[in-house]
Formats: structure tokens, sequence, C-alpha cells
């Protein structure tokens, strides 16, 4: 009977976070490493997609997750068009730690942002970091990775690009113009 009913729970945990990975991303207000106040809808202003990550100082797989995202951004031959978003779960004395290592890591692009109550961590239904989240420009949940192992970076990325692809698509939908069109312009 309890492996039936831990096997239920593990059952209905993982169908809520897949279900759940297609929502609305929860809004947020947070302090920034550079001491100022963060929201959701400052980051969507741009109608960029966001890559958000929660993070701690101390969680290896955390560290190597954004040490392959910085790689990623590094091999783009452009801007990247899109946000990176790290989420910092650590506590009070480790968040010291936090700025040194943005810096040694070269995260100086990313928005580091601190979840000092883990309410942001408690709406999002996070069990355990690291976790990743691609959100659209509109703030939609695209993707959500649970955990990170050595290779889960080409599944993030892979869904990264097919984000980017649709945001580009929708742009290019909203000028009203085709292909063609588009083609004379730039010629």
């Amino acid at each position: 009977m309890k492996k039936t009913i831990t096997i239920a729970l593990i059952l209905f945990c993982f169908l809520g976070s897949t279900f759940a990975s297609k929502g609305v991303f929860p809004k947020f207000s947070l302090r920034s490493s550079l001491g100022t106040t963060v929201s959701l809808e400052n980051l969507l202003s741009d109608k960029e997609p966001l890559i958000i990550a929660f993070w701690s100082t101390l969680c290896k797989p955390c560290n190597h997750q954004l040490i392959s995202l910085r790689t990623y951004i590094e091999d783009l031959r452009h801007e990247p068009e899109f946000k990176v978003v790290i989420i910092c779960e650590d506590d009070s004395k480790s968040i010291r730690q936090v700025r040194s290592i943005a810096l040694r890591e070269s995260w100086s692009s990313y928005y580091i942002l601190y979840d000092e109550n883990g309410n942001l961590k408690n709406k999002c239904g996070i069990i355990d970091i690291p976790e990743i989240f691609l959100v659209n420009s509109d703030g939609y949940i695209y993707f959500r990775q649970i955990g990170y192992n050595p290779g889960d970076e080409r599944i993030i990325f892979k869904n990264l690009e097919e984000l980017l692809e649709e945001a580009k698509s929708d742009s290019d939908s909203e000028t009203g113009l085709n292909n063609s069109e588009k083609q004379l312009i730039k010629e």
C-alpha cells in the first residue's frame, strides 16, 4: 500500500510539473546584485525571451549548468536575442559570494536576482535546484528543465533555438510581410 501511494505521489509531482510547464511564469519583483529592484514586467518589456535559472553558490550542478550556458552564449556569432536571469536561492550568508562568483565566471551580462525568502521558488513549485525555465516574450513558460546532468544543455539549447525561431516567426507575422517581401527590403 505504501509503495502504491509513493508511486502515485511521484507521478502526481511529475505530471504536475509537466502540465505546469506551459503556464504563465509567476510575476515577481526581486532585488538584483546591483541593488535595484527588477520585475518580470521589466525583463519582458523588450519583448525578448528569457532564460530563468534557479541556482545556489553551493550547488555544483547549478554552476556547471550556468557555465555551459555561458559557453553557449560565447559561441554565438551575434548578440543573444534573449536575456539570462539567475535567481539566487542562497541564504543571507552566502549571498555575499554571488558577486565574486559572477565576476569570476564572466556572468556580467546576466541579471542576478535574490529570492531572499524563497517566495518565487515556492510559486514556481521548485523542489530542488538547479531548475531552468525558458519563458517566451509574453511571459509563458515554453520549457522547463529540472536538475542538471552533463549533456542536458543540448536539450535546453535545442528548446531555446526553437523558442527563438518561434519568436522570430511571430515577429515576422506581425509585420504583415511575407518572406519574399522581406527579402526585397533587405536588398
